[in-house]
């Protein structure tokens, strides 16, 4: 790969509907209308010709359930709808890519050998597939809320009592019931649609390293959304109220991830409220060795970049409508720069803000 690649990012739903639209081809309910097999090859085509790099397919795994209902819910997020989609139905909003039910994709939009098939579309023109990993959560009716509640933070009923909107109440599959926090950062409230994992866990980091081998086997790459709060500080600092004393692994989280899928392109999303020496350990995604010791750590072949901090939002069917238009169009898309370990990626999005 080139010294200074060039990243396209492409929310995935709205714009096979959109594709779908163009081509008359409009989704039932649930679908958007056209596979990502189904892709015509022109498109393609057309990322090769702009000289992107990299085809970042944004929001491909398992919707969930329970992000969906709660974003048909919440009043800020209905009167976004109804400015994208007068006229929107229930069925039209798909729910959170960043509540992952599962680390499969979503069977609206392909199948494991379908992905694997674009995957092989895009080699043959000099592209690389990255799709998402989203290590900090869960959508919070992923199975191992059921299975492996042990996996969260947990906290008593007392506790959840007293931080109202912080936790939600689960039920695994013993029967008990137990009070899991939602995913966040440490400075906002908790994104409701998610849950927790538990960093301090070493068998939820060995299972989470399991999806990411899974993925390894399909991509090319990762994107990491929000990397920096699975770091071992940032993550005590966010937690420490409510683990205690629980002891977190010595290893960085990315360190095994980085020995794990060697291979396996990580770029990481983070912001800037972490610390100097926290961010200079983000280098993780970035090379190998200790993620304290950049100065001796050796460059392999991940790009670790510092993002700008963005949104979560829900996506309907047509809310990037004119946007991922563009995709097929080839009109100018906006681009940022993101420095990263000697190395830039310049990201696009079909949205126009960059990612």
């Amino acid at each position: 790969m080139r010294p200074h690649p060039h990243l396209y990012e492409i929310p995935t739903w709205a714009w096979l509907a959109e594709l779908a639209r163009d081509r008359g081809m409009p989704g039932a309910a649930g679908s958007p209308g056209l596979r990502l097999v189904d892709v015509p090859d022109d498109v393609w085509d057309a990322f090769e010709a702009r000289g992107f790099d990299l085809i970042w397919l944004m929001g491909i795994w398992r919707r969930s359930p329970e992000s969906r209902r709660i974003a048909t819910e919440v009043p800020s997020l209905r009167e976004a709808y109804d400015r994208a989609l007068p006229g929107w139905q229930p069925a039209d909003v798909v729910g959170s890519p960043y509540a992952v039910h599962a680390y499969e994709p979503d069977p609206a939009l392909a199948s494991w050998d379908e992905l694997d098939a674009v995957r092989a579309k895009l080699h043959r023109r000099g592209l690389q597939l990255v799709l998402d990993f989203v290590p900090n959560h869960t959508a919070r009716d992923h199975p191992w809320v059921r299975e492996h509640p042990e996996y969260y933070v947990r906290a008593s009923s007392e506790t959840a009592a007293a931080h109202p909107g912080m936790f939600f109440e689960a039920s695994p599959r013993d029967g008990e019931r137990v009070w899991l926090a939602h995913g966040r950062d440490p400075y906002w409230p908790g994104w409701t649609d998610t849950a927790q994992l538990n960093y301090s866990s070493g068998a939820m980091r060995a299972a989470l390293i399991d999806e990411l081998k899974t993925i390894a086997a399909h991509a090319d790459g990762v994107r990491c959304d929000v990397a920096m709060l699975v770091l071992n500080d940032v993550f005590a600092g966010t937690w420490r109220d409510f683990l205690r004393d629980t002891a977190l692994p010595a290893e960085e989280f990315w360190a095994g991830a980085a020995t794990a899928v060697p291979d396996l392109l990580l770029v990481a999303r983070s912001w800037g409220f972490i610390s100097p020496t926290t961010r200079r350990s983000t280098i993780i995604c970035a090379t190998t060795g200790s993620p304290t010791s950049s100065r001796t750590s050796r460059p392999a072949r991940h790009i670790s970049g510092v993002w700008s901090a963005s949104s979560k939002t829900t996506t309907s069917r047509a809310a990037s409508r004119a946007s991922a238009a563009r995709v097929s169009r080839g009109s100018p898309c906006s681009t940022r720069r993101f420095r990263a370990c000697g190395s830039t990626i310049t990201a696009s999005s079909t949205d126009g803000s960059g990612t």
